[in-house]
């Protein structure tokens, strides 16, 4: 008969001492050899209980992600968890992953028990888990089918899972150098560029074609710096450890347009830490917004160049606005980075300076407004008084760049003369809103000040957009009704490259009331009579002026010694009121040994009544809880962010004697493994640990530090 059992323990956990004798652990080794002989031949017939647990076999299949929602090029892991008892799991069906990069599988057993006889070997029960990390390669909402297992003929399925892929997260794979197709990624379906012997703009390797060299092959013509993409433009200077990669979306854009700039870094090796930049890129000549959010991790995909595997971060994003015509540029970054893993501890982190390349930006005028937009005139609007007729007009407010809904409202349509009416107007839509300023025309009798702005700025999918509100306060001066004329501006689409009139609704105010004057010398009444000059009248001369006095000084009233002595009084009751905090605080410091030797007595009671109700993991918290809360008084520091090694040299400095700073720490550690241990469930072991747990509080109480070491 066999018995075989895997137990897998947290990295970092030493064993709990064994501290049975060799003649005893032989005991419980043949102990259960005898119980599992004893349990098989028990059986009626073994060949037909093996046949029977054929058809009890069952299994559960969990499938989880770590998070239910990503961005766009980011990773993320999925994990097939299948729990089998009595049979063995012979398939397992993973569901379609083509929407995503596999960037690695990874398969491990944590428990499996089985046990046989001759060579017949019966799975009792078995656990086995399937680890992808997945990359997501395009934005939408993926439904995963059920993964499906098969044990002993029977077919078992999990549960479906859905991951929804956001767009313009700021982790997108970048795209490939040059415009080159593709290169040989390792990993299947990553995006590479700059296969071996394309070479790549910019300072390079010699012999490769690179602009400058000569290459001399016919149609091999390698794009030059800041025209690498179609449609766009880079800067870029290779290096075969890391290099700085500047991507704009479009070289030529309209003045207005949203360009998106992207810094990727691309290094061989991991990095420690995010790099830190130096000087950032510069956009001289744009309105500039980032695409990023302001916290965020920074997680690399992979990309191919010159036959070499490169991490790739995305270290900026962001949308710029050019403000006027003609070449501009992208400035180019510094950053330094810290290369190495940080589990290598033997090889000291290695600091690398490097710069990016600045990309020429030229922004093309807009071109001119058609005349077939511009036949309806802007006209001030008019307004009739007492139900005369009115005249409508527009309000042109210029020329922007985006997709745009206007709308206006007035919070009320009827008013009295002097009272201030508020007109808002909304526009809504894609681009750069700041550029948009609707004009409100001067009306007659109508008071308009200066509007207010207030914008909203939003992204989508890395496009910039947002809404911007602007209201007016207009204060009717006279009765009448007021036709608002509407609010209009030129929008130019650059997808489109054509020109939309946005336009709005006409809206009405009816005033009622008295005339008012306006403070810019309106008219006045409507009698027309012009307002008399005031008078301006003086009072009595004095040719002589005397001072009185109270009836009697300050220093006489009834509350003038309170007043004195209040100040004194207060000042004496704060000093009375410090010093017995201070007391206070002396006595819990001279007190908190005692009290918290009588709080880990009280943890180790309620530690047994767990041991007695069998929660071993319960048990040991507590256990450690009352060791760590006695320390942290008597050291005066805390220690829960002290490792086991790092906590035996405090001790030691502080004057521990070693062989209590060894038991201590090794009582700790036990702590640690018996939580996930089955030897830590053992009555007697409990027993045994209270005891020692006892004995180590009993030498903590006796235990003095000296004062900790700068």
């Amino acid at each position: 008969m066999v018995i075989r059992r895997r137990t897998v323990r947290p990295s970092g956990v030493r064993s709990l001492r064994v501290r049975s004798s060799g003649a005893r652990s032989h005991r419980w080794r043949f102990f259960s050899i005898g119980a599992a002989i004893l349990a098989y031949v028990a059986q009626p017939n073994g060949l037909h209980a093996q046949r029977g647990s054929r058809a009890q076999a069952t299994a559960r299949l969990v499938m989880t992600a770590d998070r239910a929602e990503v961005g766009l090029g980011q990773t993320f892991q999925l994990q097939i968890r299948a729990e089998v008892e009595g049979g063995r799991l012979s398939d397992v069906s993973v569901p379609d992953l083509s929407a995503f990069d596999i960037v690695g599988h990874q398969v491990s057993q944590p428990m499996q028990f089985q046990f046989g006889f001759g060579g017949q070997t019966q799975f009792v029960q078995s656990s086995t888990v399937h680890t992808y990390r997945l990359r997501a390669l395009r934005a939408g909402r993926f439904k995963l089918a059920p993964a499906r297992a098969r044990v002993r003929g029977r077919s078992f399925a999990s549960n479906p899972l859905t991951i929804t892929v956001r767009a313009g997260s700021g982790g997108a794979v970048p795209p490939p150098l040059g415009g080159s197709p593709g290169g040989n990624s390792p990993l299947g379906r990553s995006p590479g560029f700059g296969l071996p012997g394309q070479g790549l703009p910019g300072q390079g390797l010699p012999g490769q074609g690179l602009p400058g060299q000569g290459s001399g092959r016919p149609g091999s013509a390698v794009p030059e710096p800041g025209k690498a993409l179609a449609g766009g433009a880079e800067g870029v200077r290779f290096d075969p450890q890391a290099f700085v990669r500047t991507v704009v979306d479009k070289a030529e854009p309209y003045v207005g347009e949203q360009v998106t700039v992207t810094v990727y870094l691309y290094s061989r090796s991991s990095i420690r830490s995010a790099p830190t930049i130096s000087r950032e890129p510069t956009a001289d000549g744009f309105w500039v917004h980032d695409l990023l959010p302001p916290t965020r991790s920074l997680d690399a995909t992979q990309q191919v160049v010159q036959g070499a595997v490169f991490r790739v971060y995305v270290l900026r994003r962001f949308a710029a606005f050019a403000v006027k015509p003609g070449k501009l540029a992208i400035g180019a970054p510094e950053l330094t980075l810290s290369t190495g893993s940080l589990f290598d501890l033997l090889t000291a982190p290695r600091n690398i300076a490097r710069s990016g390349v600045p990309v020429t930006v030229r922004a093309k005028p807009l071109p001119p407004i058609p005349a077939s937009l511009q036949g309806t005139a802007s006209s001030k609007g008019t307004a009739s008084s007492k139900g005369a007729g009115s005249s409508k007009g527009t309000a042109s407010s210029g020329t922007a760049v985006g997709q745009y809904t206007l709308a206006t409202k007035l919070d009320r349509s009827q008013s009295r003369t002097g009272d201030a009416v508020t007109l808002t107007a909304q526009v809504k839509g894609t681009g750069n809103i700041r550029d948009v300023r609707p004009q409100l025309a001067k009306i007659k009798g109508l008071q308009i000040l200066k509007p207010r702005f207030e914008d909203d700025i939003t992204i989508q999918s890395d496009l910039v957009g947002g809404t911007r509100t602007v209201e007016w306060l207009i204060v009717p001066e006279r009765a009448g009704t007021y036709e608002l004329p509407p609010l209009e501006f030129y929008a130019f689409d650059p997808t489109t490259r054509r020109y939309r009139k946005v336009r709005s609704e006409a809206l009405s105010l009816v005033a009622a009331g008295q005339p008012v004057s306006s403070g810019d010398g309106a008219e006045g009444d409507s009698a027309g009579q012009t307002p008399s000059a005031p008078v301006i009248r003086f009072g009595p001369i004095r040719p002589r002026s005397a001072l009185s006095r109270g009836e009697r000084p300050l220093t006489e009233a009834p509350w003038f010694p309170y007043a004195v002595a209040f100040p004194p009084f207060v000042f004496l009751a704060l000093l009375g009121a410090r010093e017995w905090r201070h007391r206070q605080r002396a006595a819990e410091t001279k007190n908190a040994p005692k009290r918290t030797s009588k709080s880990a007595r009280k943890r180790l009671k309620r530690a047994q009544e767990h041991a007695r109700a069998g929660d071993a993991s319960a048990f040991y918290s507590e256990v450690q809880s009352a060791l760590k809360s006695v320390l942290e008084v008597r050291l005066g520091e805390q220690v829960g962010g002290y490792t086991h090694r790092e906590l035996r040299s405090t001790l030691q400095s502080r004057g521990m004697d070693e062989d209590l700073a060894d038991k201590l720490i090794e009582e700790l550690e036990g702590c640690d493994f018996a939580r996930f241990s089955t030897e830590g469930r053992d009555p007697q072991e409990m027993k045994r640990a209270i005891e020692r747990t006892g004995t180590l509080l009993g030498a903590l109480d006796r235990f003095s530090p000296s004062s900790a070491q700068a």
